[in-house]
């Protein structure tokens, strides 16, 4: 499952997917199982609530065809939200548009 191709799905197309979800301030967080092994995952998604369509992906960092990078967990933080990746690095991003404000490495 393409990151790209997920823009604009309905979720329940990918519900037997889902790993994770939270619903903040009127959009889905999900994190879903995409089956990546290698590679960037782009396996976190935001679902518009309103219409229940995918309106953005985000993923792993590094894009390695030896090592796996994807999102792994997602929390609030003085009211933002952040994603943090198998690799290592902790993403601020806007739950409205997916843009990553802030890059950490935290490991």
């Amino acid at each position: 499952m393409s990151g790209n191709g997920l823009i604009g799905r309905e979720y329940c197309s990918i519900e037997g997917c889902r790993r994770w979800e939270l619903l903040f301030e009127q959009v889905y967080v999900v994190i879903i199982n995409t089956g990546v092994k290698r590679g960037r995952d782009l396996n976190l998604i935001g679902v518009d609530a309103s219409n229940l369509r995918v309106k953005w992906v985000i993923g792993g960092v590094l894009d390695s065809p030896d090592l796996y990078d994807g999102v792994v967990n997602v929390w609030v933080r003085d009211g933002c939200l952040w994603a943090s990746t198998w690799s290592g690095f902790s993403l601020k991003f806007d739950h409205l548009s997916g843009e990553i404000l802030e890059q950490e490495f935290t490991k």
